[in-house]
């Protein structure tokens, strides 16, 4: 409902978004929900929230994180806009939205880019917004989270780095899934065996590969948020950096995430191709 470059695509009302040029022509919001909700299919709706190119260059790029030698917005990875988290202005703003789409009747809200840049000289990133020098990136996050669920009665979940499991991102990134555990109410790491790199678990071969890293980013992710909160990973459907690429390696993917207890999964294909899915999906259906 809300992309990466800030385009929101759903009937709103919102004044900043009008001003900042990032209403596009909507859905019909009102009948995909109503046919949804007559065929049982539970909606979400995906909300992404400070990468946002939009609002990154509107009123004189106010919003933006700046460079710290340049005095400049700060621009990270080619393409990537991001938006101070500090800002009581980007939060409230992001906020709003996530009213409205409560009140089309969506089930669910699911936050992504809920976090800090990460790609690119981030050692040069200044936030204007920042009141507290000794405040860590994960606990401007939470707090986020806690004015969110204020406003917000439907469940709310966010998409971390499947990486969140492995090792503490409290202040790099800001996404401490412990922290985010105490507000939310699902916790959907993207728990991509390409994103892991050739040498992680290099010692499993095939598609044990992919298995045991989608097993094991369950387990430890459990471990550490407890029961509070659902846990609900997104599983790779594109082939990259996948030699095993193929039907056995979405089932490998699916077999993890049911055996760490998982509560469902989601599949990620960026074109939205999820043909080797089905041909999964159909195997599955046939050994039956």
């Amino acid at each position: 409902m809300k992309d990466d470059s800030g385009n929101v695509f759903f009937p709103s009302s919102n004044s900043v978004a009008r001003q900042i040029g990032a209403l596009k022509k909507p859905f019909d919001i009102r009948g995909i929900l109503a046919r949804l909700h007559n065929n049982n299919i539970y909606a979400i709706a995906r909300v992404v929230v400070f990468k946002d190119e939009k609002l990154f260059n509107a009123n004189d790029n106010a919003c933006a994180i700046r460079n710290r030698a340049t005095g400049k917005p700060w621009i990270g990875a080619p393409k990537e806009y991001w938006v101070d988290p500090h800002s009581d202005f980007v939060r409230d703003y992001t906020i709003s939205l996530c009213e409205e789409l409560q009140q089309l009747g969506f089930d669910e809200l699911q936050f992504d880019y809920i976090r800090f840049p990460s790609d690119g000289p981030v050692h040069l990133c200044q936030y204007p917004c920042r009141t507290d020098d000794a405040v860590f990136k994960s606990e401007v996050l939470t707090d986020f989270l806690w004015q969110t669920k204020k406003r917000i009665f439907i469940p709310l979940s966010v998409d971390v780095y499947g990486f969140a499991a492995w090792y503490r991102f409290g202040d790099t990134i800001g996404q401490d899934i412990e922290d985010f555990a105490s507000v939310i109410d699902a916790l959907c790491p993207m728990v991509y065996p390409s994103h892991f790199g050739a040498r992680f678990y290099r010692h499993y071969d095939g598609n044990d590969l992919p298995y045991r890293l989608v097993l094991d980013s369950g387990l430890r992710a459990r471990t550490l948020v407890g029961n509070s909160v659902t846990i609900r990973p997104y599983l790779q459907a594109f082939r990259l950096f996948s030699p095993t690429w193929g039907p056995d390696y979405i089932k490998a993917q699916v077999r993890a995430a049911e055996d760490s207890n998982a509560s469902g999964y989601t599949f990620w294909n960026a074109r939205s191709d999820y043909s080797m899915v089905e041909r999964a999906m159909h195997d599955s259906r046939s050994m039956q």
